[in-house]
């Protein structure tokens, strides 16, 4: 939630929220309130975050020794026992997805960001429980192996919750991938290379946790944590650098993404009716949510379909589904997303046969990608935090940093909103876009984000809209040539939200500041040109204030203990 204990701080959103277009008036934000079964989380620290709680990966008094599988936590619903279960072709899964069965440790669903010291002791007993469950995989890893896997019939035949199924994902997120499961490609001729030999089959980590983890679970990456795509397989100078983006929010954004499709969609077709009634072509606006899409020649094609003349590198494809994934915005789903991600970082792919030639097959199960689409499609969404205190260092007094109340900072956030306007940045990193009914899709589950995501959840209009805070339009653009890779400079307009947590920025983790990331848009050819030139012309003062705003998106305060 946005705090409205300052005056100017109403004001600084209905700026903002106009650059969302016509649909609908800004209300106030109002508390989303508790899910009925929400589970509140802690701060997620960072890597090298320090806090107050114990974390010592098992018990003190806990004997290795005495650890055994069948003590295990397990689905209190199911009995631990899996022996006797039929297995797939591959050898490692059971067909019967509704049979007894064992899982990995549990949490309980999706994790909130909320502080409280009953959550701290919720994370931490879920850390127990993943150490013994580590001790378990170590004595007998193909049996430990059988509990992540999930054919897609569990999510058809209603025999497996949603916050079981959050829980599945969450498990493998963290999961580190092994050679017996598919990881790979692992043959005499390509070996486990470091840069990729053409457009996917990795490897480039052995988890998703390891990549997306700055700012907090599921976050953005580092440097070091760059993917190096479409290479050689040998030289990182035949390959392009990819950065991690963070997860958060990301089912808002998938729903948003189709809602949008669908009004293009409508669009098209109320012109085809049209030339149907004129014979002949139509030039038609599209436009949706406060959007242009661009103007375009609609006809039909000598098989009567639907053809829209977008050029090869528009703003959206023919087709005019907007796919808000992938840096180039490649995907218009999280399950196409996550199947990508999968083949492409693991060398794990949910297709039959053998296709990275690793002796593997049916590496991947279509449950397993929907339950780590669940888990990402349900976290939480990042948030505006109004600055109105900042850290003091207080040299030679006990209590190194004290915390003071800044009017000055909530004056330069309030002043860095409306040079975000003025400047030209919101016409592409569009604050605020209206959502009519956040529901995301998950195989044959239909996921109300609302009542069954994590919080905070997005706030409502007085119109009973969602406004979800991403910061882009869901468009592609021409960037330039300091952004342009293997000759194509068209990349969809990064998410700014939790902007302050996910350096370093770009496709390629090149500029490690706000200020180096502006003037990267600045190239020749880039639609970004003016705005970069305006942030780079303004005074010392105001380009602070910008940067005091875009600090203030970060993700809610949270604790995870994975």
């Amino acid at each position: 939630m946005i705090p409205t204990r300052f005056g100017l701080t109403l004001a600084v959103v209905s700026a903002l929220t106009a650059c969302a277009g016509p649909e609908g008036k800004v209300g106030p934000a109002g508390p989303a309130g508790p899910r009925p079964d929400a589970s509140p989380v802690l701060p997620d620290s960072s890597r090298d975050a320090a806090w107050p709680v114990d974390l010592s990966p098992i018990p003190a008094d806990l004997d290795p020794a005495d650890l055994d599988p069948a003590d295990l936590p397990t689905d209190s619903t199911q009995p631990p026992d899996a022996s006797g279960l039929l297995l797939d072709a591959s050898g490692i899964g059971p067909l019967d997805p509704c049979a007894d069965r064992a899982w990995p440790p549990r949490f309980g669903g999706v994790a909130s960001s909320v502080v409280d010291e009953e959550t701290a002791t919720r994370w931490l007993d879920y850390r127990a429980s993943r150490e013994a469950d580590g001790f378990s995989e170590a004595a007998d890893p193909s049996s430990a192996a059988l509990r992540f896997r999930l054919p897609d019939l569990a999510l058809d035949g209603a025999c497996l919750s949603t916050d079981a199924l959050v829980d599945l994902g969450r498990e493998l997120f963290l999961r580190r991938f092994t050679a017996a499961e598919g990881f790979g490609p692992r043959t005499e001729a390509n070996g486990l290379a470091r840069f990729q030999s053409g457009p996917a089959l990795g490897p480039d980590a052995t988890r998703c946790a390891d990549c997306h983890w700055k700012g907090g679970f599921a976050g953005g990456g580092d440097r070091a944590d760059l993917a190096y795509l479409f290479g050689d397989g040998d030289d990182i100078l035949s390959t392009e650098p990819r950065n991690a983006p963070a997860l958060w929010g990301a089912g808002w954004v998938e729903a948003l993404a189709a809602e949008m499709t669908s009004e293009l969609h409508t669009q098209r077709d109320l012109a085809l009716a049209q030339v149907d009634a004129q014979g002949a072509p139509v030039n038609v606006r599209f436009e949706t949510h406060g959007v242009e899409f661009g103007t375009y020649w609609v006809s039909r094609g000598l098989d009567g379909s639907a053809q829209v003349a977008v050029p090869p590198s528009g703003f959206i494809d023919a087709d005019l589904v907007v796919r808000p994934f992938g840096w180039r915005g490649d995907f218009a789903t999280l399950e196409d997303f996550v199947r990508d991600s999968f083949g492409r970082h693991f060398g794990l792919q949910a297709s039959a046969g053998d296709v990275d030639g690793d002796g593997v097959e049916l590496e991947l199960q279509d449950g397993q990608v929907n339950a780590v689409v669940a888990f990402i499609g349900t976290l939480d969404v990042p948030r505006i935090q109004v600055p109105d205190q900042a850290g003091v260092f207080l040299f030679g007094i006990p209590g190194l940093v004290d915390f003071v109340t800044t009017p000055e900072y909530t004056e330069r956030f309030a002043r860095g909103a409306a040079l975000f306007v003025d400047l030209g940045c919101a016409t592409c990193h569009i604050p605020f876009l209206r959502l009519r009914s956040p529901r995301l899709q998950v195989g044959s589950r239909l996921i109300d984000l609302e009542t069954e995501g994590a919080r905070p959840v997005a706030d409502r209009d007085e119109d009973g809209q969602y406004l979800v805070p991403l910061f882009s339009d869901l468009k592609r653009h021409h960037m330039g040539e300091h952004l342009s890779a293997r000759g194509d400079d068209v990349y969809l307009t990064r998410r700014l939200w939790g902007v302050a947590q996910t350096s370093p920025y770009l496709h390629d983790g090149s500029a490690t500041t706000i200020d180096e990331a502006v003037a990267k848009h600045g190239g020749r050819d880039s639609e970004a040109i003016a705005s970069a030139l305006a942030f780079a012309a303004a005074s010392d003062a105001d380009r602070a204030s910008v940067r005091v705003f875009l600090d203030a998106l970060r993700r809610a305060p949270s604790l995870r203990v994975p």
